[in-house]
């Protein structure tokens, strides 16, 4: 059995006194903990006896009654404060607010060496220790039965320790355990997560009433920042030792779910390339994409730039519940999801454009569809728009489809193209480094870092092979129009690949009029 409070008064060689709070004396002593932190709290755990010289809790007795309810909301055991260790002095506010909840107030003498505390109550836990290995092993064994079933580890701990645990995901609040659902305390986690600079403490009480549950938010080790939530009445709660194996009991469960998302998004991919590769029939398609919980009559193709904002989209939207299927392609990150999903998938883009297909149907439209968001994904980038839907108008004189943008950029830039593409000369980025600088020879051969001498040869060889001058008002127009087209097309090292996805649309669009 664990010391009480009042079993501590009681050993001689430790000399404490009762300042305040004599009707909590009885309080279990499951640890002490020594602190001058000015938010304890934040690393106590219930029935945890603090120990301090006193320096944060302050000469102000409203800071000091504020720093004791906060113990007790906690559910700490008591606090020792070290006598002649600081300048600090208990306020009559104090004993009255500590001895109203009765909360154990004591003092330590000068000599008190606070590692002798620590010793003893450390000692006083070795006749519960067979009770507790007890439970470790029961919680282990429960691990290994755990293992094959998809039930998962931490529900069956759960049931054996008689508390609700949840695994929740800090990015969004949502539970890991079951993905999508938004358990009653994920929200608070998540808050706390975030307003923090996105860390949490080693225990956060996210509940802090005298009448409420224990829950504790305990951080989590892995590679996606995630948080183990624990409820339970405030009698029943785990001793400290269980909540370490807890933690690692957590941090099985995240990497059984990262590794299980990744696989999903894996063959998410894969059959993402077999239908947009035509290489997987369309009624085979059609049933993998409902079984992934995807409704073709009611998807989009998204399309957003690879960058670092955009790095874990798919991991948040599997954290969320949204079903998907995700392929990178040419610098971009493509996605198939229901189009009320679009919205929340553009949140997630942190601010990067994003594009969107026409709806998508039928699997048999995949690759038209795709071709409609990464030009959609264009215009979003050359009207500086966050998102923008194929097939809504667009605010500048710009082509109106993959085709015709193709055709205007290969109109206009044609010689340029197929002359870099034949013997590796950047005359297109040259020229756009031109147009993008106002002309200006000095920043356009500061971002080209070339020599002018050189810019000026390049010019020239641009001016012979187009019959464009990249001085007169009509010439720098049709310019800046054919390099927009080009935008929208694509790069030119992926420019034939455009013009493929762009016949499948004309043809469609072709078969469509044709139809009507």
């Amino acid at each position: 059995m664990s010391l009480s409070v009042h079993d501590l008064l009681q050993l001689p060689g430790l000399g404490l006194a009762v300042v305040a709070g004599e009707r909590g004396l009885s309080r279990r002593v499951a640890w002490a903990h020594i602190s001058d932190l000015p938010n304890p709290w934040d690393w106590l755990g219930p029935g945890e006896l603090l120990l301090t010289n006193g320096t944060k809790l302050g000469s102000a007795p409203s800071h000091q009654v504020t720093y004791i309810e906060r113990l007790e909301e906690i559910g700490a055991s008591g606090l020792v404060v070290g006598d002649g260790t600081s300048q600090c002095r208990i306020t009559r506010k104090l004993r009255e607010r500590a001895d109203e909840l009765g909360f154990p107030l004591l003092r330590g003498p000068y000599s008190l060496r606070f590692s002798d505390v620590a010793r003893a109550v450390a000692q006083s836990g070795t006749s519960e220790s067979a009770a507790q290995l007890g439970a470790v092993a029961r919680m282990y064994d429960r691990i290994r039965c755990a293992l094959p079933k998809s039930r998962g580890v931490l529900l069956d701990i759960a049931e054996e320790l008689g508390v609700g645990l949840d695994l929740v995901d800090l990015a969004s609040g949502c539970s890991l355990l079951s993905p999508g659902a938004r358990g009653r305390y994920g929200e608070l986690a998540a808050t706390a997560y975030r307003q923090r600079g996105c860390t949490l403490p080693g225990v956060l009480h996210l509940v802090h009433g005298v009448d409420d549950p224990r829950v504790l938010a305990l951080p989590v080790p892995g590679a996606r920042p995630a948080a183990l939530v624990l409820e339970s009445a405030r009698e029943r709660l785990p001793a400290p030792a269980i909540l370490g194996h807890l933690v690692s009991a957590a941090g099985l469960e995240l990497s059984q779910w990262l590794a299980a998302a990744g696989s999903r998004q894996r063959m998410g991919a894969e059959l993402f390339s077999r239908l947009a590769d035509g290489r997987c029939e369309p009624e085979i398609g059609t049933r993998e994409l409902r079984q992934i919980g995807i409704a073709p009559e009611e998807a989009v193709v998204a399309a957003v730039r690879n960058v670092a904002a955009t790095a874990e989209i798919g991991e948040h939207l599997a954290a969320e519940g949204v079903q998907h299927l995700e392929m990178a392609q040419g610098g971009r990150i493509l996605f198939v999801v229901a189009s009320n999903a679009v919205e929340r998938l553009a949140e997630l883009c942190s601010g990067a454009a994003i594009g969107t297909s026409a709806p998508l149907g039928s699997v048999c439209r995949l690759q038209a569809a795709v071709a409609e968001a990464v030009w959609a994904l264009g215009v979003a980038e050359v009207e500086s728009r966050t998102t923008f839907a194929f097939g809504e108008p667009a605010s500048l004189l710009l082509p109106r489809t993959p085709a015709e943008a193709v055709a205007v950029a290969s109109q206009i830039l044609g010689p340029l193209l197929a002359h870099d593409a034949a013997f590796g000369t950047s005359y297109v980025e040259t020229l756009r480094a031109l147009i993008e600088s106002d002309r200006s020879w000095r920043r356009a051969a500061a971002v080209l870092n070339v020599h002018h001498q050189t810019l000026a040869y390049r010019l020239k060889r641009i001016e012979a092979l187009t019959g464009r001058s990249t001085t007169r008002s009509a010439d720098v127009s049709a310019w800046w129009f054919g390099l927009r087209a080009l935008d929208l097309a694509g790069s030119a090292t992926n420019f034939q690949g455009f013009l493929g996805a762009a016949e499948v649309i004309g043809s469609q669009e072709g078969a469509v009029s044709r139809k009507t």
